[in-house]
């Protein structure tokens, strides 16, 4: 495990990595501790809003293509997330990160439960 990976582990968050071009996601190792799915279950971008209803996943696909498109260098919103246990409400954290032309060459984050179940 990655220095950053145990940090974020330990904190209760989970790091990923999102691909500009193809929106395909790297998670964490810890990515079901922290959001239920398995990172195979959230392998893209499609797959994360797919799995969210309504103005969550319309919130955080905004956010992305945001960071996607250059309009944001960072950029955070809460959602509410469904999980087997319940709803949780659910903080996305990211940065686009540029290549040495300018352009957006990842984008990378962070996901972390900030309360418990929602009504």
């Amino acid at each position: 495990m990655k220095h950053h990976e145990a940090a974020a582990t330990a904190s209760g968050q989970v790091t990923f990595e999102v691909d500009p071009v193809t929106g395909g996601i790297v998670w964490g190792a810890n990515v079901a501790d922290v959001l239920g799915p398995t990172a195979a279950q959230l392998v893209s971008l499609e797959a994360l809003t797919v799995h969210l209803k309504g103005a969550a996943g319309t919130r955080l696909r905004l956010m992305f293509d945001a960071l996607r498109a250059r309009d944001a260098e960072a950029e955070a919103t809460t959602i509410v997330w469904p999980s087997a246990k319940g709803a949780t409400q659910v903080e996305f954290v990211a940065r686009a990160v540029t290549d040495f032309d300018g352009t957006v060459c990842r984008i990378a984050g962070m996901a972390r439960v900030i309360s418990g179940l929602v009504g």
